[in-house]
């Protein structure tokens, strides 16, 4: 069972390993993270600009091991032109300190990126989450809980089916399914944020 630890986050808050770094609360950036940047992130990225309305959030993406200034990934770009989502002008980026830091949500698509974020900036690990944790945890949370606040302050136990498994060259039905569970996840995100399709 998840934990809600109010004062592990205030000491979270107040380490002195996150100086310089504004509070989570401060910020308005949920960044999308997985490997490339031109799949899952990019579909995350791109699907969530697309159905925002409000310019209360910003939706950005990055990758541990960014394919850096590529376009959407092949089959990944029909399924998301297929449901009418702009993909031009999309340039993957390397996941760096300054933009991590820049996110009061982390949202990674796998557990490897979850961790590699973690060993490379221990004291953002209270803004990680992985996009399927988010699904499971949201009918705990209860209707009128502020989404960031309660991401960050549970200690969500990962499990293998919270991947979101690698859709690159693997075909038409593998990028089919990557992008239908990332919207499968940001129907429970966005709205949770908020966010609401018009």
């Amino acid at each position: 069972m998840s934990r809600f630890n109010v004062s592990a986050l205030l000491k979270r808050r107040e380490s002195p390993a996150a100086a310089g770094s504004p509070p989570a609360d401060e910020l308005n950036t949920i960044l999308y993270v997985c490997t490339g940047n031109i799949a899952r992130s990019a579909s995350a990225q791109l699907i969530s600009q697309h159905r925002s309305w409000n310019e209360g959030w910003v939706f950005d993406s990055a990758g541990i091991g960014a394919v850096v200034g590529s376009g959407v990934a092949p089959d990944i770009d029909h399924e998301l032109l297929d449901r009418g989502i702009d993909i031009s002008g999309y340039k993957a980026k390397q996941l760096t300190r300054e933009i991590a830091e820049s996110a009061a949500l982390i949202v990674a698509m796998d557990h490897s990126h979850r961790k590699w974020i973690i060993r490379e900036w221990p004291h953002l690990h209270h803004r990680v989450v992985l996009l399927k944790q988010i699904q499971r945890v949201r009918a705990e949370a209860g209707r009128r809980v502020e989404a960031i606040s309660y991401l960050q302050q549970m200690d969500i136990p990962v499990r293998s089916s919270d991947d979101i498994a690698d859709p690159y060259r693997l075909g038409v039905q593998a990028a089919r399914t990557a992008v239908e569970e990332v919207e499968d996840g940001l129907d429970v995100l966005l709205p949770w944020l908020g966010f609401f399709e018009r």
